[in-house]
């Protein structure tokens, strides 16, 4: 059984236990309504049966069958989703699989293709749009109560004909709706149009649903995996149950377009087919993704782009890193996709052509799953010497932590093969983390090590801000009574301790928790165990490398949840929207127009038709309506106040138009920019409307500013 099997396995596995216990959730719930009732059926009067007691009881049990439906509708919608990412696991666990092997670095936002699969089954199931006659969850639950209903119906009829006592009839309905309760004989015979089983249709419904969530998540996770074209069917033979149809169907292979679905109450299942070998498959992806030649690979891309919100190739390059062909091109990237405020001309002159490049790919790649630089308060990137051992390092300050310089020194970088030989050599000697030792892993390790210090600054910054910094005024908590240098600054080097003392424990104990023998020793490297710091640092670049060690691991996992804390757009920070500039971090709003300033002219050097086609997929309004709010905006120049100019850069708007574009929790008052920009231009284009009459109009029909003081105060931004 080779690895993709295994995650087959695994996720049959998991499908047969979801089955299992959502039989027991429904005979439970039957169990406890036969419970609820058993109480009146024993103070049922043991006389004659009067037509006003039997009413009441009906009243009692369709009110308890109601409730039930409604919880009943819940335990299967549950199931329906998990039994999707069943199914959509066994292909993201695949490329995760090939990632971890390969080194290929896909990004958060590959999974975005695989994600949205559970939800959309649900809905098609739910909603009935999967099925031919339409029906939803909730009418095919309501068709059920309707058929328990009538049974209890014919059984009080009969009770009644045939003049039992109320406590008999009590005993039959009591036992009719218990499932564990054992039929009679003769129970067919005294109620012959009744169910023998009163759950038989429930779980009937409710295995089928869960089934079939499961195959149509698995095609459509398989369709969007280049390498699956087929499933093969396994018909389950079961005694007695395997109907002519599945055992034909047993051992063929189909085409994921062709493949039908299992019959209700099925017990069949499917088997993704990968068309070529794991290793080939790896192969393939690693040299597909360095720029080679695979027309399968492109046309699926083409097909399934649009998923990662601007990158391209899987995940793992931006759009920008197709055309970093120069150092000038990589100039480019880094100060409009990565976020450095500068990028100093002696980077440009000292550093290696070919090391500049790849290390703005993996910076840019990094960037795009932590957003540390972009979060910074300033971040320069320049390359000098420090002295000592370092071939790079990062600076900054201890009253402001995210103003940090990135600085490669040139006696190393200013040539690539000795790079190359240092960090090879380094590595076998145990000096640095494990990685793979091909030239272009060890080209971009230490400046992947230096991100990780950059990140950690960012989390010292984030305590600070807790305690009541502002970057405005970094200097607020130093100790001027104090004498010595170390005692003035002590407010900030004890946060700084206290945050990296926790990330190392945090670390250690996941690593511990995975492996209860884990042996720290062997699984750091010389240059981890001299600080917290650096322990952070290197672990954080052997995670990010492809030969990730126990600790690298644990790494990970550590920053999933790093990630999901800070991916949140409106995770609050002492009721504000976490990392958002407001009145209350920036009074004079100094750092905001600074911030929307750089934004705007980042917005102006990216390419104007992919901004463009991208915010119209985001927001469905189409690409001309886009491109003129672009224009009008960033581009045109008016009659102003202060001269014929462009318009002020907004900080609110450059938020705005941040979101649109990254198709990331988009607000109301984002569309409404949108619609309210639209107008404002077609009033001073072909309307000649001066600034102030335009605006006016635009405002009466897409009152952008009120939508946006509603959000502001809604999270406490105002």
């Amino acid at each position: 059984m080779n690895k993709y099997e295994k995650l087959i396995e695994d996720s049959r596995k998991k499908q047969s236990k979801l089955t299992l216990n959502q039989y027991k959730k429904i005979r439970d719930l039957y169990r406890d309504v036969a419970k609820s009732l058993e109480t009146k059926a024993n103070k049922a009067k043991k006389g004659s049966l009067t037509e006003r007691w039997a009413k009441d009881y009906k009243k009692a049990v369709r009110t308890q069958i109601k409730q039930m439906n409604s919880v009943l509708k819940n335990i299967v919608s549950e199931n329906i989703e998990k039994s999707a990412e069943n199914a959509t696991d066994i292909q993201l666990n695949f490329f995760e699989q090939i990632n971890v092997e390969n080194g290929l670095g896909m990004s958060e936002s590959f999974k975005n293709m695989f994600s949205s699969v559970p939800n959309d089954v649900l809905k098609d199931i739910v909603s009935g749009d999967f099925y031919k006659d339409g029906k939803g969850l909730s009418q095919r639950l309501w068709f059920n109560g309707n058929k328990v209903n009538g049974d209890i119906d014919r059984i009080i009829q009969k009770g009644i004909a045939e003049k039992k006592s109320a406590y008999e009839l009590a005993q039959d309905l009591q036992t009719y709706v218990n499932p564990n309760s054992k039929k009679d004989w003769d129970w067919k015979k005294v109620y012959p149009n009744v169910a023998k089983t009163i759950d038989y249709n429930a779980q009937r419904l409710a295995r089928t649903s869960i089934s079939h969530a499961y195959t149509l998540s698995m095609l459509k996770s398989c369709e969007k995996n280049p390498f699956v074209n087929k499933v093969k069917w396994h018909s389950v033979f079961a005694p007695g149950r395997t109907c002519p149809l599945c055992k034909e169907r047993d051992g063929q292979e189909y085409l994921l377009k062709n493949c039908p679905m299992d019959h209700p109450n099925g017990l069949c299942y499917q088997e993704p087919l990968l068309d070529d070998s794991l290793e080939n498959i790896g192969s393939r992806l690693n040299s597909w993704v360095k720029g080679g030649n695979d027309p399968a690979l492109d046309s699926w891309y083409d097909k399934y782009g649009n998923y990662f919100s601007g990158e391209s190739k899987i995940g793992i390059k931006s759009t920008a890193n197709n055309g970093i062909k120069t150092i000038e091109d990589a100039k480019k990237v880094l100060i409009n996709e990565v976020g450095f405020t500068e990028v100093e001309d002696s980077f440009m002159e000292n550093v290696d052509p070919e090391l500049i490049i790849n290390n703005t790919r993996q910076l840019e790649k990094l960037e795009n799953k932590y957003g540390v630089i972009h979060d910074s308060v300033n971040t320069t990137i320049c390359s000098s010497s420090r002295g000592g051992n370092a071939i790079a390092y990062v600076a900054n300050e201890a009253t402001n932590p995210t103003r940090q310089n990135l600085s490669l020194c040139p006696d190393d970088y200013s040539n690539f093969n000795k790079l190359i030989k240092y960090e090879k050599t380094a590595t076998e000697k145990g000096y640095f983390m494990p990685r793979a030792l091909t030239n272009e892993e060890l080209s971009i390790s230490t400046v992947t090590h230096e991100y990780g210090h950059m990140l950690q600054n960012k989390l010292i910054e984030d305590e600070m801000r807790a305690k009541g910094w502002i970057p405005d005024k970094p200097m607020q908590f130093i100790n001027t009574k104090r004498k010595t240098s170390k005692a003035v600054l002590k407010w900030y080097t004890d946060i700084e301790m206290k945050v990296k003392k926790r990330c190392y424990d945090e670390i250690i104990d996941i690593a511990k928790k995975n492996n209860p023998k884990f042996d720290f020793n062997s699984n750091i490297s010389r240059y981890g165990r001299e600080s917290y710091g650096e322990f952070f640092a290197e672990v954080f670049m052997n995670a990010e490398l492809s030969k990730p060690n126990e600790l690298g691991l644990a790494m990970r996992k550590w920053l999933k949840s790093f990630k999901d804390m800070r991916n949140k757009t409106i995770a609050k920070d002492k009721g504000a929207i976490r990392g958002a500039l407001t009145g209350k971090n920036d009074p004079d709003n100094k750092l905001r127009e600074k911030h929307a300033e750089q934004y705007y002219k980042s917005v102006r050097n990216r390419d104007k038709n992919l901004e463009i086609e991208t915010i119209s997929k985001n927001t469905g309004i189409d690409v001309k309506s886009i491109e003129k709010v672009y224009n009008h905006v960033f581009i045109n120049k008016y009659d102003l106040y202060g001269g014929h100019r462009n318009f002020d850069a907004d900080y609110d708007m450059s938020q705005s138009w941040q979101r649109l574009r990254e198709g990331k929790s988009i607000q109301e008052h984002d569309i409404i920019m949108l619609k309210h920009e639209r107008l404002e231009y077609e009033l001073m284009n072909r309307y000649n409307k001066n600034y102030k009459e335009a605006h006016k109009l635009a405002e009466s029909k897409y009152n952008y500013d009120k939508a946006l003081i509603k959000y502001l105060k809604e999270n406490n931004l105002d």
